[in-house]
């Protein structure tokens, strides 16, 4: 008697563990290999990886929206399924959706064109388009009304200060009229009209033994 009840307990949960690793082959052999949700100061993010290479094409509305149209491209490269599961269709909600008001996330398929990942939040969200290029992961920032309004919103101000600035003293310009070994006499100075600010004068520089003298 005691022998045969231990043998039914011992059915029984083998049967449980049985069903439990069939429904987990089940969710690795689908098109969504697995999802992860991560929260941040600023914002947060979706990762999603897939069974086979997707690319990344498009997601609609670019601005705010509760529903979120993303556009992929699956690629015929994939890890321990057919490419074939890329016709399918699901719906997850993977661990930690409550805190991102994330409500599911549903793959199409069988949608004729290109298949299509449709993500639902409580309230209005922007998203970030992933990277480009062939990968089996996709990684989506999310920013909710609140991380979106703090990032657009500019530093305050800090208090004006005002700061008297010294004008820079007026350039001076001097015009080299003659260069001679002699001395100018009176007779060499040219009759000009000079401004207030001008004046005639004459320099001398030594230059290889020799002074040279300058009317300016």
């Amino acid at each position: 008697m005691a022998v045969s009840r231990i043998s039914r307990l011992g059915g029984y949960a083998l049967g449980c563990a049985a069903l439990m690793f069939a429904a987990q082959s089940l969710a690795a052999s689908g098109f969504i290999a697995s999802m992860h949700v991560s929260e941040g100061n600023v914002y947060s993010e979706l990762s999603i990886k897939f069974n086979c290479e997707v690319q990344y094409i498009d997601h609609d509305p670019p601005g705010q929206s509760d529903m979120i149209r993303v556009q992929i491209e699956s690629t015929a490269i994939c890890f321990g399924v057919p490419p074939s599961v890329a016709d399918s269709r699901e719906m997850h909600r993977p661990v930690g959706s409550d805190n991102v008001g994330l409500l599911h996330v549903e793959y199409d398929g069988a949608v004729s064109g290109s298949p299509v990942i449709r993500l639902g939040f409580e309230k209005p969200v922007t998203v970030l388009a992933p990277q480009r290029g062939t990968t089996n992961e996709l990684r989506f920032r999310i920013l909710s009304t609140n991380d979106a309004t703090r990032a657009a919103a500019p530093a305050a101000a800090s208090p004006a200060r005002q700061v008297q600035r010294t004008a820079p003293p007026a350039t001076r310009y001097v015009i080299n009229l003659e260069s001679s070994l002699r001395y100018p006499a009176t007779g060499d100075i040219p009759v000009m009209d000079l401004a207030p600010d001008q004046k005639l004068f004459i320099s001398e520089a030594e230059i290889d033994g020799k002074t040279w003298y300058r009317m300016r």
